[in-house]
């Protein structure tokens, strides 16, 4: 196959780089000696924070650099980011916000990892949204590169030979990329790492891992060890099946395939694991979820807001549709409609509260959810969204917090926990 080359600049000091990650750490301990000796990680020799830098809604930030400054200062050097987010505005906003932190001085490029997440897509288009990705952010070079949601193809008619074999020809661009010093590595994002291996949308990790071998033979011309790195994909205390999902397999001793978790096996390969929506929770019997406790007012739901209600399908579509809302009805009612949903969450999320306060009593809940998932083996950072300047104050805590070493008790559910499950309140 034919693998085109993408014209872009390259600069030797451009890129993160073991020795100056352990530096940003070092420098980090020096400026904020609380910050804990769990805090960091290594994601492929380089010194990484276990709070990774989420930029979904990031244009929504009213103070975009202070932000990036605050986060680089409380340790956080891992950035997760993507032109599919927000149509490219979050990616804007997130290069002016990183140019400014370069310029003042606040970290050095070498410091700081960042992802580069890439909708999958046939080659020529998936190259010029790299260049786009570029271009947008003002970096010569990004980090990591990770092909995203391959398993959107789907809904394209694509089968699934035809989308393995379109990732492949990515994977083998990207392993050139490697080869030429343009990246450091690849991996892959998906919502359905932890689908059961029966659904048509199902992403199997040893599957693309087969992939990316076979990538690599063909970007050197003889077996070669591939750069596939990194993997992302959704992680939180309602949807555990990273880690509890039987969803891919691998060869045993005898050379047979025998079947294991995605968190498993990418443990076994060495990879990187950054996790996502560690706070926004969909579940087939909860619906969407907040994991955040709120102080909600009791709630008396009036006549005017009940036909609202009906529609509105939890926090998080609340949030996409509050503008419109706001035209149609008073404010009043809107405060009524959020303290309503603020209630029923809490309803939600009750059991799984009661469980982790009685063994994370230190932290508010939110917080300890984070920490829960920054804890569990296998996993390298949590990467969560900073739309709001206030959110890095969650930033300073996780890295201020030492790990938790009894995660299996934590997993293990509640007998309330599923006896909801089997009867779910309503998803309003």
């Amino acid at each position: 196959m034919d693998v085109h080359t993408l014209k872009i600049p390259t600069a030797t000091s451009g890129h993160a780089t073991a020795e100056g990650t352990k530096t940003f750490a070092d420098i980090t301990w020096q400026n904020a000696p609380k910050t804990s000796p769990d805090s960091w990680r290594i994601l492929d020799g380089k010194t990484v924070s276990k709070s990774c830098f989420g930029t979904l809604g990031f244009h929504k930030n009213k103070h975009p650099e202070s932000t990036l400054t605050t986060a680089f200062k409380h340790g956080c050097n891992l950035i997760d980011c993507s032109l599919s987010f927000s149509n490219g505005e979050d990616l804007k906003a997130l290069g002016k916000a990183l140019k400014t932190t370069l310029e003042e001085g606040h970290i050095e490029r070498d410091q700081c990892v960042i992802l580069s997440k890439v909708q999958a897509c046939e080659l020529s288009a998936f190259q010029n949204q790299y260049q786009t990705h570029l271009q947008a952010m003002g970096i010569k070079q990004t980090d990591y590169v990770l092909v995203q949601e391959p398993e959107m193809l789907s809904l394209q008619g694509l089968s699934s030979d035809e989308i393995q074999s379109r990732v492949l020809s990515l994977f083998e661009w990207l392993e050139t990329l490697t080869i030429k010093g343009e990246i450091q590595g690849y991996g892959l994002s998906s919502q359905t790492f932890g689908a059961p291996s029966n659904m048509p949308t199902h992403t199997c990790l040893a599957t693309y891992a087969e992939l990316a071998r076979e990538a690599a033979q063909k970007a050197w011309g003889r077996k070669k060890r591939s750069a596939f790195k990194v993997i992302s994909a959704p992680f939180n205390l309602i949807e555990t099946e990273l880690l509890t999902e039987k969803s891919t397999w691998e060869f045993s001793k005898t050379g047979d395939k025998q079947t294991c978790s995605t968190l498993d096996l990418a443990s076994r390969m060495g990879l990187s694991v950054i996790t996502q929506r560690p706070l926004n929770a969909l579940h087939p019997h909860f619906g969407s979820v907040r994991l955040i406790e709120y102080k909600a007012k009791q709630h008396n739901e009036q006549a005017e807001i009940a036909p609202y209600m009906s529609h509105i399908q939890g926090l998080a579509h609340y949030g996409q549709i509050k503008n419109l809302l706001k035209s149609q009805i008073s404010a009043e009612e809107c405060s009524q409609i959020e303290n309503a949903l603020m209630a029923a969450n809490n309803t939600k999320i009750k059991p799984l509260r009661a469980h982790l306060n009685t063994l994370v009593s230190s932290l508010p809940f939110h917080q300890a959810c984070i920490s829960v998932l920054s804890s569990t083996p296998g996993i390298t950072s949590v990467a969560h969204s900073f739309t709001q300047s206030t959110y890095t104050k969650d930033i300073a805590n996780l890295m201020e917090s030492a790990d938790i070493h009894y995660i299996h008790k934590i997993f293990a559910p509640t007998k309330e926990a599923e006896q909801q499950k089997k009867h779910p309140v309503d998803k309003s």
